[in-house]
């Protein structure tokens, strides 16, 4: 018999895949396309909440722009998972 995982952790395993994928993504899509990356997002994560996924493209976009190195990434994913959580 295979143990369920709870619905949380694998709500936050999609939330922190989504905002990794944002991160990679970001850099080409932060000027003008971030639609293009709000769609793919909600095309590989079909049962994300749209405000998730609006947050992290808005929040990735925003970070793409102003540039950011690795330390940055890790702090904002943090950041952004405990913002998500809080927002039920």
């Amino acid at each position: 018999m295979t143990e369920r995982k709870p619905a949380t952790t694998t709500t936050t395993t999609m939330n922190t895949q989504m905002i990794e994928t944002a991160l990679r993504l970001s850099p080409r899509f932060a000027n003008e396309d971030s639609e293009l990356l709000f769609d793919h997002l909600v095309a590989k994560f079909p049962t994300a909440r749209l405000k998730v996924v609006t947050l992290i493209v808005t929040r990735a976009c925003a970070l793409a722009r102003k540039g950011h190195d690795h330390l940055d990434r890790k702090m904002f994913l943090s950041n952004l998972l405990d913002e998500i959580s809080g927002s039920g």
